[in-house]
């Protein structure tokens, strides 16, 4: 009998349970041989999604999390964040059975939290003229996650669309 592992929920996941329920189960389960390879569309929209972050991060200053593994990225990610930095970029948050890694986490002065007088947010970068429940509830996973992390709960997040 095949031992069941435990899931840990990642941001992309409400993405594809949305769009449908059997993705994550096939994802998991499914036979990796029959899995389809991306079409050109959907490999355009990512390109795309990929431009249009770059154009909204151009003249931004930032720190960018570097480290090998899960571990080490959320290791590196917490020790910016101790250290205060402004904007972090691509940090890796991690709780038991959750994982997130938003765009930018963005500091903030409004709340103090474990780390100082100042807590962060999440911030991710969409390709989309809406917020869809998806973007939503990845916004909510990393809310959870910088609880964890720092303490206190932000009561924002945002998305930057192709509006800006």
């Amino acid at each position: 009998m095949k031992k069941i592992q435990p899931v840990v929920v990642t941001g992309s996941m409400f993405y594809k349970y949305l769009a449908c329920p059997h993705w994550l189960y096939f994802d998991t389960y499914g036979d990796p041989e029959k899995k389809s390879k991306l079409s050109r569309f959907s490999e355009m929209l990512l390109e795309m999604g990929s431009l249009h972050e770059q154009a909204i991060l151009e003249g931004m200053s930032m720190q960018k999390v570097v480290g090998r593994g899960n571990k080490a990225r959320c290791a590196a990610t917490v020790k910016l964040m101790e250290q205060g930095v402004e904007r972090i970029y691509h940090g890796l948050l991690m709780a038991p059975g959750m994982v997130g890694e938003p765009d930018i986490l963005e500091k903030s002065n409004e709340q103090s939290s474990r780390l100082g007088s100042y807590h962060y947010i999440a911030v991710d970068i969409k390709n989309s003229d809406r917020l869809t429940d998806a973007h939503r509830f990845q916004l909510v996973l990393y809310g959870e996650l910088l609880k964890v992390v720092q303490g206190v709960r932000p009561e924002n997040g945002y998305v930057i669309n192709t509006q800006g």
